[in-house]
């Protein structure tokens, strides 16, 4: 028998219908639609999705589900991308609505609905790049495709790649230094096991070197003092302002010569001591980042973010080939040459199943993630981004919104 939609399906304002027929029409190009919440997104995605399965379907590929990614960035949302993409199948089934020669059987519908659910691009952007990673992982020195988002595992591991740094001659004078400053009962919400753990994932989400992190925090240190000698009455007032406020700045003014002078010479040490303890830190950071990618690699467990930084570096060409075990990932032709070919087979791979890729919720899409997906993307395929500048609601997890603004003024995403 025939299956209906299992809730009726909103039917899309003029501007939706018009992008999602511009999607449809096109053989390649970006779209892209803002909009605000409850205007019916995720409705239009799923049409825009139904209508590119039907394009292949009625054009003979045996396995058009192949032909798609659709992601979005929460679990929450990319739950619904397969009932919102089932739904509208079956919507323009019914409606004998299909675009395009040729017939549709309900069978063929009920065939393309179980493919669609087990298909590895649509879904999540972390479910979508661990199914990528799971081409290479070998080139980038896993035995097997690593355990991802195990978080008891992943505790584990940083408790030990801390311990290591803490047992290291060469760094556990600093180790000892920077839980002196942040001790774990203090007034700090972190203490330096935290720190490592959230600067090394910070790196990654946002593509940084330790070199560039360093930069960062230098940087922050500098613009306290705005740059100016940390010796000065008028440096220490604009600095006391900026982090305490104004009436608490002007006593300064106040005190005597001694107090001064004194405070001065405590503002000195305070700058010079926070400057070294960013030097310090980054240290530790990079020893720290040496030891967590080789644990990885032995335990076979990533955080999502690691996977995302492995799949974005690895078609960057700045990683591949360092299989564990011996020579650049234990096969004959493992010299330069040999490796960059296996990678740009890789990509091939994808870049000749895709065709068509929908982002919903893009506003939420992170630096990495998005250089991570850009290397499946060609100018030969349609993408569609769905999302709202005014509902960004994973900025603490590193959301990047500004890249689909850019999208939206400039008509520029990927690549």
């Amino acid at each position: 028998g025939i299956r209906t939609p299992d809730r009726p399906l909103p039917d899309l304002d003029e501007t939706q219908r018009a992008v999602v027929d511009a999607f449809r029409d096109a053989d390649a190009g970006l779209f892209t639609m803002d909009s605000h919440p409850g205007a019916g997104k995720s409705t239009a995605t799923g049409k825009a999705a139904a209508l590119c399965l039907y394009e292949r379907l009625l054009a003979g590929d045996p396995v058009p589900e192949r032909r798609l990614l659709v992601t979005s960035f929460s679990k929450e949302d990319a739950a619904d991308i397969v009932p919102d993409v089932v739904d509208w199948l079956w919507e323009l089934y019914d409606r004998d609505a299909i675009p395009g020669d040729g017939d549709v059987t309900a069978a063929e519908v009920r065939q393309l609905e179980r493919r669609l659910r087990g298909v590895a691009t649509v879904g999540t952007v972390d479910g979508v790049l661990r199914s990528v990673l799971e081409a290479f992982a070998p080139e980038v020195g896993f035995d097997e495709m690593p355990a991802v988002g195990n978080e008891a595992l992943l505790a584990r591991l940083h408790e030990d790649c801390y311990a290591a740094l803490a047992a290291d001659p060469g760094h556990a004078d600093r180790v000892e230094a920077l839980e002196d400053a942040y001790p774990e009962s203090g007034p700090h919400v972190d203490g330096p096991q935290a720190l490592l753990r959230t600067a090394l994932r910070t790196c990654r989400q946002r593509r940084l070197s330790v070199g560039a992190f360093h930069r960062e925090l230098r940087a922050t240190v500098a613009d306290v003092y705005e740059g100016g000698d940390p010796g000065t009455v008028e440096c220490l007032r604009e600095s006391v302002a900026r982090c305490r406020g104004r009436e608490t700045a002007d006593r300064v003014a106040d005190l005597d010569a001694d107090d001064r002078e004194a405070l001065l010479a405590a503002d000195r040490r305070l700058h010079d001591a926070w400057r070294a303890t960013v030097d310090d830190f980054c240290t530790l950071l990079a020893a720290y980042r040496e030891r967590y990618d080789d644990l990885t690699r032995e335990r076979g467990v990533i955080a999502h973010v690691d996977c995302a930084h492995l799949v974005a570096e690895y078609f960057a060409g700045t990683i591949g080939g360092e299989a564990r075990g011996g020579q650049a990932d234990g096969r004959e032709d493992g010299d330069g040459d040999g490796r960059a070919a296996r990678r740009e087979r890789v990509r091939a791979r994808f870049h000749e199943e895709i065709e068509s890729v929908v982002v919903d919720e893009a506003q939420d899409v992170s630096t990495v993630q998005h250089a991570a997906l850009s290397a499946l993307v060609t100018d030969e395929m349609r993408v569609l981004l769905v999302g709202d500048l005014k509902q960004c609601v994973y900025v603490w997890r590193d959301a990047r919104p500004a890249l689909f603004e850019r999208a939206v003024r400039d008509g520029a995403y990927f690549g």
